[in-house]
């Protein structure tokens, strides 16, 4: 690791001592597969061509030593990384930070959500919530899928792998507005049985890449800008597929990216480079600070709101009752869905 990166923001031998750390469990990682390939290799060997019972022991032996390297290290190297590379920059970005790396939004949550259709098997990490710019807003990886059997043959289908956000603006309150890329295939309702509206924009290149479906035509037209497409599509052109949920004075946002873990290492076995994943994890904040630009310059429209029911979410708390980092250091005693929760 080369000096500049001790000494950046001030975390001196903090930093050091992580990054240290990080080098020293890669080491480790790679000892326990070396472990875990000689052992197939031996066991194999002893099994085919000599069928000697102690090689094949060996080899076992081997593999499960190796196996046990690995699992021994991976959720330090996974808690290492994250106070080094997500924490430093969540708190040097945004206030009033809680992050929890192990909780995520419920299966309940994320469906009220009216993002994506809930298949059979859930999974949520990496909460955040925080604010920026007096925005209060949550966010966490999610993973819905759809394990389906033919009779002969088991398979999964992947509904949404990526992120979910959530944003609080009182001042946008608006009846149910879905707007989705076009290969954005397994969309979630708004509400129950309630169905909207296809709704063709003035744009025909937007038209092509986005639908829009609305309960009331009218909410979308006045919320769906000019200025407000033009950056939607430029946002579009970074993710896989996105969703974007606008109901009552929430904004719902998904981006389907199931190639890319935001917030995790690609692998133990990598070298990691400082400047490289911190300018990852920067990106991936910047585009919570632009959605909130967008939104915010959007129009107010707190008259069509009593037209539609309320959305069954608990509302975002004040940003005045959101703890301090002080209140919320002993994250074992947090639920992440306080605040989320299905009524």
């Amino acid at each position: 690791m080369n000096m500049d990166a001790r000494s950046i923001n001030g975390n001196g031998a903090g930093l050091y001592e992580g990054m240290e750390k990080l080098s020293s469990m890669r080491s480790r990682t790679m000892t326990g597969s070396i472990f875990v390939g000689a052992g197939l290799v031996i066991g194999f060997c002893g099994y085919v061509f000599t069928q000697s019972v102690p090689l094949i022991i060996f080899g076992i032996l081997s593999g499960v030593i190796g196996v046990l390297f690995i699992t021994s290290v991976s959720k330090k190297y996974k808690e290492t990384y994250k106070r080094i590379f997500v924490e430093g920059p969540l708190n040097r970005n945004f206030q009033h930070v809680i992050y929890d790396w192990k909780s995520g939004f419920t299966k309940e949550a994320v469906r009220s959500f009216g993002l994506t259709a809930i298949g059979n098997r859930f999974r949520s990490e990496d909460y955040i919530r925080a604010v920026f710019d007096g925005v209060p807003f949550e966010m966490s990886d999610v993973t819905v899928q759809d394990v389906r059997s033919t009779g002969r043959s088991t398979y999964t289908v992947t509904y949404f792998k990526g992120r979910m956000l959530v944003f609080d603006f009182p001042d946008k309150a608006v009846g149910s507005v879905q707007v989705f890329t076009d290969n954005f295939k397994y969309r979630g309702r708004p509400f129950g049985n309630m169905k909207p509206q296809k709704v063709e924009m003035e744009g025909v290149n937007f038209n092509r890449r986005f639908d829009v479906m609305a309960l009331s035509p009218h909410d979308a037209f006045y919320l769906l800008t000019p200025q407000f497409m033009e950056k939607l599509d430029y946002l579009a052109s970074n993710y896989v597929s996105i969703g974007i949920h606008f109901c009552g004075n929430k904004v719902f946002v998904g981006f389907n990216e199931p190639y890319n873990n935001a917030f995790d290492a690609k692998s133990m076995m990598n070298k990691i480079s400082y400047p490289e994943e911190i300018e990852k994890t920067e990106k991936e904040l910047n585009d919570i600070k632009f959605i909130i630009s967008m939104i915010r310059e959007m129009p107010k429209l707190q008259n069509t709101v009593s037209q539609t029911p309320q959305q069954n979410i608990n509302p975002v708390p004040d940003i005045n009752r959101i703890p301090d980092a002080g209140q919320a250091q002993n994250m074992g005693q947090y639920n992440a869905n306080d605040y989320y929760t299905v009524v």
